[in-house]
Parts: C-alpha cells; sequence; structure tokens
C-alpha cells in the first residue's frame, strides 16, 4: 500500500526531475524524451477545437495573479479528479451518487502504538467487522516515503451508514466552526464531541489493536462515499481529448482501485498510439472496467454494512453485465 503524497513525488522525480526525499537523485531525462514543463497554479478556463488544425486551444487563468492565456496542444489528458473541470467544461453526461454511508478516516505514526498492534496489522490487509460497520487499515509509507518499522504510519477507514439530509449527517458534517461541509471535513475541523460519541458507541466492539490505533490517531477526518462515472465515451474531440482516471469514473473507495484504473487508462492509451487497439477499442475497454469494478467496490462495501438485500442486487448487476461482455453486446 502506498498514499498519495509518496505516490506524487515519485511520479514527479520521473517527469520532470524534482527531487525529494522520497527520490533524491531523481532519473534523468532519456535522449527520446522532450521537456517536461510542471506548472502549478493554473486554472483552466475554457476548450475549443479547432478540427481544421487538429488541435485545441486551453484557455487558463493563474490562480495567483489573476492573467489568463492560452495553450495550443494536440492532446490533453484530462486526469483531474473526480470534481473534474476538464470533463465539466466538455458537459459531459456524468451520474453521481451518494452510496449512504461515510468514511471516518486517520492515519498514527506506528512509533506511536504498540509493538503487538504494529505486528498486528503488518504485511496484510485488515478487515475488522462489527454490526452493521466495517473497518480497513493497513501500514503505508509517510508522505516523504520512509517505509522502515517504525516510521511508517498506520492507515484506517471505517466505513459508517449515514442518511443523507438526516439531524446526524448534519452533526458530523458542521466543523468546530459551525461551517456545515458538503463532502469532506478536513484533519483538525472534526467536531471532537462528535468524533467521541461514534468512537464511544463502537469502543466495546473493537478489537484491542484497533482500538488502540483509533484512539491514538492524532487527527481524524471524515468525507462522504461518492461513485460517479461519466456516461459517455471517455475520449472527445475525435480523440485529442482524453478522461482518465477519476475523471471518467470515481469508484467507491473499498478496493483502492483509483490509481489503478489511472495506470490503466495510461496503458491502453499507449497501445492506442502504438497501432495496436483503436481509440473506440480503448474507450469501449475503459467503460467496461469502469462498470464492472463501481460494481464490484459496492459488493465488498454492503457485504462488510451487512446490507444484504442491495448487495444481491449488485451481484445480478454484475452476472448480467459479464454476459453481456461475452455474448459481444459490450
Amino acid at each position: 500500500m502506498s498514499n498519495w503524497g509518496c505516490l506524487y513525488l515519485i511520479l514527479r522525480a520521473n517527469f520532470d526531475g524534482m527531487p525529494s526525499d522520497t527520490v533524491p537523485i531523481p532519473p534523468g531525462p532519456k535522449t527520446e524524451d522532450g521537456i517536461a514543463d510542471y506548472r502549478s497554479g493554473k486554472r483552466v478556463t475554457g476548450l475549443k477545437y479547432d478540427k481544421g488544425m487538429g488541435v485545441v486551444h486551453v484557455h487558463f487563468v493563474d490562480v495567483a495573479s489573476g492573467h489568463e492565456g492560452i495553450i495550443t496542444t494536440d492532446f490533453i489528458i484530462g486526469a483531474d479528479g473526480v470534481h473534474s473541470t476538464i470533463r465539466s467544461l466538455l458537459q459531459a453526461p456524468t451520474r453521481k451518487e451518494y452510496a449512504g454511508y461515510i468514511a471516518w478516516r486517520g492515519t498514527v505514526p506506528e512509533r506511536l502504538v504498540s509493538k503487538k498492534a504494529v505486528e498486528y496489522f503488518s504485511n496484510r490487509l485488515n478487515f475488522s467487522l462489527m454490526k452493521g460497520t466495517y473497518f480497513i487499515s493497513y501500514i503505508i509509507p509517510t508522505e516523504g516515503g520512509h517505509v522502515n518499522p517504525g516510521e511508517r504510519l498506520i492507515n484506517w477507514v471505517w466505513y459508517y451508514v449515514v442518511p443523507e439530509g438526516s439531524p446526524e449527517m448534519k452533526a458530523v458534517f458542521t466543523d468546530i466552526h459551525g461551517k456545515l461541509h458538503g463532502n469532506t471535513v478536513p484533519q483538525g475541523l472534526v467536531n471532537p464531541s462528535v468524533w467521541d460519541r461514534q468512537v464511544a458507541r463502537y469502543i466495546s466492539q473493537m478489537i484491542p489493536p484497533l482500538a488502540e490505533i483509533v484512539a491514538k490517531t492524532p487527527k481524524v477526518f471524515v468525507t462522504k462515499v461518492r461513485e460517479a462515472q461519466c456516461t459517455v465515451d471517455a475520449s472527445f474531440f475525435d480523440g485529442r481529448i482524453v478522461l482518465v482516471g477519476d475523471a471518467f469514473t470515481a469508484f467507491r473507495s473499498h478496493m483502492g482501485m483509483a490509481s489503478e484504473q489511472a495506470a490503466r487508462h495510461c496503458w491502453q492509451m499507449d497501445r492506442v498510439w502504438r497501432g495496436e487497439i483503436t481509440q473506440k477499442q480503448r474507450d469501449q475497454e475503459a467503460t467496461f472496467y469502469a462498470s464492472k469494478f463501481i460494481l464490484l467496490n459496492r459488493m465488498i462495501g454492503l457485504g462488510g454494512l451487512e446490507l444484504v438485500l442491495q448487495v444481491c442486487k449488485n451481484v445480478i448487476s454484475y452476472a448480467w453485465l459479464t454476459i453481456k461482455r461475452k455474448l459481444g453486446f459490450i
């Protein structure tokens, strides 16, 4: 398992040679590599396709200075996440859905917990099932990439059913300053009385190692579990723009598929450029993959929450999807 900060630093080292504690000596560019220019703080405001020239004009604004600019390119990868600006500008139809439950989350440095607890969470992904709720937990490197025992983090996620629009939802997502958040209450802003009640309600069901890491987590945060799926092909403007990763489909978080899906999308594009498959075949494969893992993630999450009827419905949908694939309909 890894974390976003560590993965980001590895990717930057390979993209534009940025050094960090994770990759202190980045690999140098190969002779056939082009020039990589990483520009942060630029917000895309418009996309205009010139079909005759086969290029896209990207309008943007510098969020710090307010200065506007245009970049002309022959290919765009829209990899800007679940709230994708590129997808919005393309007006791509997207189905968004609250899963019906939330995720309490946190990490604790393993040096702060007992040796017995560290041993319990090491070398595996742990599922801790309780009545109508469950945890997953595992060890990850620090954002700086430290993986040595004693320097790592124990990461946990606690899935818990909360109806949309309920008084409990309002209480959970109102922070210490009284602000109501729409999707996530960041670390340091969770109302401690709400969190204390949540823990007190379930502490007796937790096994000792789990209870220990939850109690010793310095700062928790909470987010609504959602899924989002673009309901049209992933490529636009004659293949000049392609949506990648969460910008195309965002799964529920149970299987940790976000990075894997994005990597698969990039591998698929490499196959297109090599002439192994067409862009249309690539888009069909991306759509099938998204539909498949939306259902698998649902089944795992709903099963852990003991929502048996909903699990059965998704099992049937998965079987029907597989049959249609076998028959060549998708």
